[in-house]
């Protein structure tokens, strides 16, 4: 039991960082905008971008691992 806990709350620290640092890319993103030439246009960083894009990458892989650990794909049915 200890030692299904202990890999749950290192899974649950994991995922708290990566919120953290998908919270934090968003920010940053939203901090480096500024208006654009017209009237609802907004210009951002493609640096900033380009890291969300990454954050939201790596933590979904993370996460579809994840899930395929604990729901594996069923077996293909016998011929």
């Amino acid at each position: 039991m200890a030692t299904g806990l202990s890999a749950l709350q290192a899974a649950v620290a994991a995922a708290t960082a990566a919120t953290n640092q998908l919270i934090a890319d968003v920010q940053k993103l939203l901090a480096g905008q500024s208006s654009g030439p017209g009237p609802g246009q907004v210009i951002v960083n493609q640096s900033d971008i380009d890291a969300l894009t990454s954050t939201v990458t790596n933590l979904t892989a993370s996460e579809q691992a994840a899930d395929a650990t604990v729901n594996p794909p069923a077996p293909s049915p016998a011929p």
